[in-house]
């Protein structure tokens, strides 16, 4: 097994000096930082080189332009969006309903139950975020 280099930890502890303010005054953001550099580093680790190019240009974004506030309203925008999405399915229920047809019923159930599923994920995380503060 090759000796690992003797500039890897002090390099690796200069990194983290000089993010350390950063994640200081943007926590949401350096906890989203790492998740993204966890997830880069299992895509490297499973060979999935495109995963980690993508990963790489969103850590890129996140390090120039994240900020708390921005994620957080991000997410609120999900949340509004997702319950735009829960009304819309509703409403295609209700008319699969007065129009009685057995099968679409059943569709339009299954994608309302999908809808809010998703509402409540994005709901999760935007109280998640509202947490972190």
């Amino acid at each position: 097994m090759p000796k690992p280099s003797p500039y890897v930890l002090p390099a690796a502890l200069a990194i983290l000096a000089l993010a350390a303010p950063v994640f200081a005054a943007q926590p949401l953001c350096g906890k989203k930082i790492a998740e993204v550099e966890r997830q880069q580093a299992e895509a490297r680790a499973h060979g999935h080189d495109h995963e980690a190019r993508g990963l790489q240009r969103a850590l890129d974004a996140l390090r120039n332009k994240c900020t708390d506030q921005g994620l957080i309203d991000d997410a609120r925008a999900e949340v509004s969006e997702k319950q735009r999405e829960v009304a819309e399915r509703q409403a295609d229920l209700d008319a699969a309903i007065r129009e009685g047809d057995q099968d679409d019923i059943k569709k339009r159930r299954k994608k309302l139950s999908e809808a809010r599923q998703e509402l409540l994920a994005h709901q999760s995380e935007l109280d998640r975020l509202d947490a972190g503060r």
